[in-house]
């Protein structure tokens, strides 16, 4: 079950994440489709308010990013250039 088992005998053991068992018990599950689960909203429809009076229990794609008041970097942007703005540390 885990690399850290004692040997001892309890009802309930904990799986290790990416062990055998892990695996095996994964992939024996169901999960909904995102189609289920993902709230599709335009950047004009997220608002604060949509916020506040259907919170944020599910996750939520932003279909078109007009009306978010963001701007987003270019695709030639990687996470290392993070690191070239704001430094190492």
């Amino acid at each position: 079950w885990s690399k850290y088992d004692t040997g001892q005998s309890t009802d309930i053991r904990a799986v290790q994440n990416g062990s055998q068992v892990f695996i095996k018990e994964l992939r024996s599950r169901t999960f909904p489709s995102a189609d289920d689960v993902v709230v599709k909203l335009s950047g004009l429809q997220l608002t604060v308010e949509y916020l506040e009076q259907d919170g944020f229990s599910e996750p939520i794609l932003a279909q078109k990013k007009e009306g978010l008041g963001m701007s987003m970097p270019a695709p030639t942007f990687y996470i290392s250039d993070v690191e070239n703005y704001v430094g190492k540390e």
